[in-house]
Order: C-alpha cells, then sequence, then structure tokens
C-alpha cells in the first residue's frame, strides 16, 4: 500500500489531507508510523513495521521541506526540541534522514556512470542530471561525526545549495552528505 511508504505522494497527501495539527502528524509519523524510540544508550531506534521510506523518496523530494515546516510550526517556542520527548526524537530522526538519502544516491542510475561507481560519482551524477549546484566548502567539524581538523577532501560535508530546490519551500537545508574521505 503505497500510503505505507514514507514520503510517497500518497504518504504526504494523506497528511495534508488529515485534519491533524503539525505535532500530531509528526507524532504519528515517529511515535506511531515508525514506532521510534531512544534506547539505553540515547540512540534513536526504528523497528520494523509496516511503515518503510519510499525507495523513491529523493533528496530533493517534497517530503523533506513538508516535513521541516511540520517541524517549524510544531516547535517555534523558546525550547525548540527540546520541548518534549517527540522533540528529542525528531532531533535523532534526522540520521536517518541522511541514511535514506544516501541509500537513494546508492541505488542512483545515469548513463553517465561507469559500473563500479562510488557514492561520491553518483551524488555528482545525481547533481548533473537534475541540475542542482552542490556546496563542498562546508566542513563536517560540528555534526558530531568528526573530531579532528577539516582538511580538504578529508572530513568533506556535501550538501545542497539553498537555491538548489525551486519550490517556495527549500529543502536544501535539510539535505547533506558526510564523509571521510581517505588520500589514495
Amino acid at each position: 500500500m503505497k500510503t505505507k511508504l514514507i514520503g510517497s505522494i500518497d504518504y504526504v497527501r494523506a497528511l495534508k489531507q488529515s485534519s491533524l495539527s503539525a505535532h500530531e502528524q509528526l507524532n504519528l509519523i515517529i511515535n506511531h508510523h515508525l514506532q521510534a524510540y531512544i534506547d539505553k544508550y540515547g540512540f534513536l531506534q526504528l523497528p520494523p513495521t509496516a511503515y518503510q521510506f519510499s525507495p523513491q523518496l529523493a533528496p530533493v523530494s517534497f517530503f523533506y521541506p513538508y516535513f521541516r515546516d511540520l517541524v517549524v510550526t510544531a516547535y517555534s517556542g523558546d525550547e525548540g526540541l527540546r520541548a518534549d520527548l517527540l522533540g528529542q526524537k525528531i532531533h535523532l530522526f534526522r540520521s536517518y534522514l541522511d541514511r535514506q538519502n544516501l541509500a537513494f544516491i546508492r541505488r542512483y542510475q545515469s548513463p553517465m556512470l561507469l559500473p563500479g561507481a562510488t557514492d561520491f560519482q553518483r551524488l555528482l551524477a545525481y547533481a548533473h542530471d537534475n541540475h542542482l549546484k552542490l556546496d563542498f566548502k562546508t566542513g563536517a567539524n560540528y555534526h558530531n561525526r568528526y573530531y579532528d581538523a577539516f582538511t580538504y577532501p578529508r572530513n568533506m560535508k556535501v550538501q545542497l545549495l539553498r537555491n538548489s530546490y525551486r519550490w517556495h519551500a527549500n529543502s536544501a537545508r535539510m539535505i547533506e552528505f558526510i564523509n571521510v574521505f581517505r588520500p589514495s
């Protein structure tokens, strides 16, 4: 059933047509559909459920700005995501969005890609094929993933530029790829 594919057109349409508030929609996604919980080590866990990310959930999908707008609406107070347990889960959920985008890029096919293309080559092909600009200038030092100094191309973060998305709500802030490239 397409409504069980998180990020699909049918899934987002069902959310938009519901009479649920932004907070209630986030609760539905995180707590009910994904049954997310924070384990004893402070990591978010998503057990197997009937709901899963749509394999077609692309880095520039309409789902990302919609989800971000829900978060901004539901957590606009001074406490932000620290306001409640759901907010904490949403903060940790970011890593699953990053994982989804990387999985999409790893499956990406393009005539310009050779067999055995790397993740980075696939990202470049995706950006080229979709007329997207990439930002290669920002280090990943403050993303809790790497603690040494930024030295290009090691510890590199690639993200979509803000003008990469043509809709009114810009998804670029949500899309980033962080990797530690080893020199050859």
